[in-house]
């Protein structure tokens, strides 16, 4: 079991874990199998991180016999593996609860002011049921529906509800008009749109009034015309450009960084943070050249150009650090030397999104090494097939994540690295 799992039963025993909970855990006491999706107010802030739940080291999917398992299972990670400070930061967390959960007693054990409990669609209302949602609203939880039917078995909870889940995916317009109609006439719940895929349909559910939303819509590119990029995104994707080319010498490179006055004040701040952990005081950039080399210079200098995009979404650059960072965990555990272009295809394969340019229209203005544009633009290669493997596990999207080289113990570590080490960087820059 190891020094990790001894100590993990002390946690379970000393942080009064019910007895249930103890023994799930104890049947999965290696890796926790836990990602996130963020949930996303008006203006696309992020509210929260729903938690997405994986049943064991050897599953294939997130399918699974006991859901009861499956939920007790996600809140052991969250709490005792991970901790809910790490994995969602000062954002709440939406936790999915089946009826043996919610009935059994155990909510106790989570904290009201960072969890959601969100009863799951197959939830059937009854008096003890609706006994315990009034006890923990009492409590001051918040109380969302997932996937909500108006004629489904959690239709009667609605009344309870602080927020309720509508699953916009195979809809059309008419049918999610329709049924924010008559969820206003029903219930003054805040309604969430989940499985959003689009800008244009992130656009439409925000106009029907829709005050949360979930999805891969922020990923997702709005694209423009090449001719129609604003000034300040042109100058950012040149300066990428730049650092991007491997023949830039080391001199060009400084007096391109040192020109851009924003660019210059950001890595020194950077790299004098505590997080870099440098043991003198970096005064210039041609002192950091040597202090840590041209080759993290430019990684640096590039990472802080992508943060150049003002107007989007900041949990758009925590997306791309993250899976910056989990490829490039997953290249260093295998004992791979070409770290540098992992990091690379993971910090850039969130560019399209960021620019509203294609991936395609910006390898073609970015010298990057062939390996790395094939595994931007066709997801193809050593390269690519990382890159799916971590944007699998990143959406929940197991199969996917399981079908790549990589093992099930380095993804969920790495993972949970990698968002660790995204947040304390956003908040270095």
């Amino acid at each position: 079991m190891g020094v990790r799992g001894s100590i993990k039963r002390i946690v379970l025993k000393e942080t009064g874990i019910p007895p249930d909970m103890r023994r799930v855990a104890s049947d999965e006491m290696g890796q926790a199998f836990v990602a996130r999706q963020a949930i996303f107010d008006q203006e696309q802030n992020v509210i929260a991180y729903e938690l997405l739940y994986r049943g064991s080291a050897t599953a294939q999917t997130a399918v699974f016999e006991d859901t009861d398992k499956a939920c007790r299972q996600t809140i052991i990670s969250a709490l005792c593996d991970i901790g809910l400070e790490e994995l969602v930061g000062r954002h709440q967390a939406f936790l999915n609860l089946s009826e043996g959960v919610l009935l059994s007693g155990e909510l106790s054990v989570l904290p009201a002011s960072k969890v959601v409990i969100e009863v799951l669609e197959d939830v059937v209302s009854t008096p003890r049921i609706r006994a315990v949602l009034e006890a923990q609203k009492r409590l001051g939880f918040t109380i969302a529906l997932d996937d909500f039917e108006l004629d489904g078995p959690t239709a009667d909870l609605a009344e309870l509800a602080d927020i309720i889940k509508v699953d916009v995916l195979g809809k059309n317009d008419e049918e999610v008009a329709s049924i924010v109609a008559r969820l206003r006439s029903q219930t003054s719940a805040r309604l969430l749109a989940e499985k959003v895929e689009t800008h244009a349909e992130y656009e439409f559910y925000r106009g029907l009034g829709f005050e949360y939303f979930q999805g891969f819509f922020l990923c997702r590119p709005q694209l423009v015309s090449k001719g129609r990029v604003p000034r300040y995104k042109a100058s950012v994707l040149e300066l990428l450009g730049a650092l991007e080319d491997e023949s830039i010498s080391l001199a060009s490179m400084e007096d391109m960084v040192q020109r851009d006055a924003t660019l210059s004040y950001k890595l020194l701040k950077l790299l004098n943070s505590s997080m870099m952990g440098l043991r003198c005081q970096v005064d210039s950039i041609g002192h950091a050249t040597v202090l840590i080399g041209q080759r993290r210079l430019k990684r640096w200098a590039t990472l802080i150009a992508l943060a150049g995009f003002d107007d989007c979404p900041d949990e758009l650059l925590g997306l791309a650090l993250i899976r910056a960072r989990m490829c490039e965990l997953l290249a260093e555990h295998r004992g791979e030397k070409n770290t540098d272009s992992h990091f690379t295809v993971g910090l850039l394969s969130a560019l399209d999104a960021m620019s509203g340019l294609s991936m395609e229209q910006l390898v073609e203005q970015m010298p990057l090494a062939e390996d790395v544009r094939v595994a931007l633009v066709a997801g193809q290669g050593h390269l690519g097939s990382r890159l799916r493997g971590v944007m699998g596990y990143e959406r929940g999207n197991w199969e996917q994540s399981s079908a790549t080289d990589l093992s099930d113990g380095e993804l969920a570590e790495s993972y949970i690295d990698a968002v660790q080490w995204a947040d304390q960087m956003r908040s270095a820059l």
